[in-house]
């Protein structure tokens, strides 16, 4: 598979759609289509989801990831690679708020790994790496910072700040990696870029979603961060690794680890970066405890903290 070019599709440009408004007495339509860690997505209006976040969300996360959806769809409106859903402005149901997004049709990339070739997966690892190389490479302005999205360090600094199960030790000395690491090189991050939050269809270009965690910052750090959930990321409710039907969970950590190398020598490849362990092991470090400050399953909270202690 020629995975720096197999998704330069001549895809027409998009345009901003606007967001209907939804009506004064509008009620949620049933069960909603998809469920995640932090929301419900729900068909509302022709060619229109909600996403409509869990009541521990606030108004102002929310409107974080209006506008960096709204500034990544902005800065890709031109791109042929991939597509980014428009987004409408923020609505309120009861105690819940809740994003208007344009429909994008497919399943994530993660169920056509496990519904094709499970046991094959280099092709998706190669995928995955291309479009994270393509996003990094979109040229950003200071306006995205106007826009709303905050810098990554601040992000990452207020983690490690609040990661919980860290001895004052490690926090330290993953607060003095990032001072090391300086500001260097700025680009837009997705924050959460792994195969859930990629959507395929046949006729169309792979679409991102899921912008809550975006920032301006380092593109290893975004690395650093879908490479720790390639190799440790579980359902927050698993309390070990669940392994895929027709695999032990040997077989399932192997493959992970066969995706995240994969995944990771292409994404060099791509970027000229040679060997790319020695800039990506700081942020490794640097990104697994901030993680420890999020709700994440027990299983990776123990294998983050293995990692950084390593």
């Amino acid at each position: 598979m020629r995975a720096a070019s197999a998704f330069q599709l001549p895809y027409p440009a998009r345009t901003m759609l606007a967001a209907p408004a939804l009506p004064d007495d509008f009620s949620l339509p049933g069960a909603p289509i998809a469920s995640g860690a932090t929301a419900d997505v729900y068909a509302c209006l022709p060619g229109w989801v909600l996403k409509l976040f869990h009541r521990h969300i606030g108004a102002a996360e929310v409107e974080h990831e209006r506008c960096a959806a709204q500034a990544a769809f902005a800065l890709a409106r031109g791109a042929h690679a991939f597509r980014i859903p428009a987004v409408g402005g923020l609505v309120r149901l009861g105690d819940r708020y809740g994003l208007l997004y344009a429909q994008v049709e497919g399943g994530t990339l993660q169920e056509a790994l496990f519904k094709t070739s499970p046991r094959l997966p280099d092709q998706f690892a190669q995928q995955l790496a291309s479009l994270h190389s393509t996003l990094h490479a979109l040229p950003v302005s200071s306006s995205l910072g106007a826009a709303g999205l905050p810098r990554q360090t601040e992000r990452l600094r207020h983690a490690i700040h609040h990661a919980r199960d860290v001895s004052e030790a490690r926090r330290t000395k993953a607060l003095g990696l990032l001072e090391q690491q300086g500001g260097g090189v700025s680009c837009l991050c997705h924050g959460d870029f792994h195969l859930g939050n990629i959507l395929v269809a046949a006729s169309e270009p792979p679409a991102i979603i899921d912008w809550n965690d975006a920032s301006l910052g380092n593109p290893l750090a975004d690395v650093a961060r879908s490479s720790l959930l390639i190799c440790f990321g579980e359902a927050v409710s698993t309390t070990g690794p669940l392994a895929p039907n027709g695999f032990t969970i040997d077989e399932y950590e192997a493959l992970r680890q066969n995706f995240n190398r994969v995944y990771l020598e292409t994404y060099s490849r791509l970027k000229g970066l040679g060997d790319l362990c020695p800039e990506l092991a700081p942020w490794l470090q640097i990104v697994a405890t901030a993680r420890l400050n999020e709700n994440i399953s027990t299983y990776e909270r123990k294998r983050l903290q293995e990692f950084i202690s390593a």
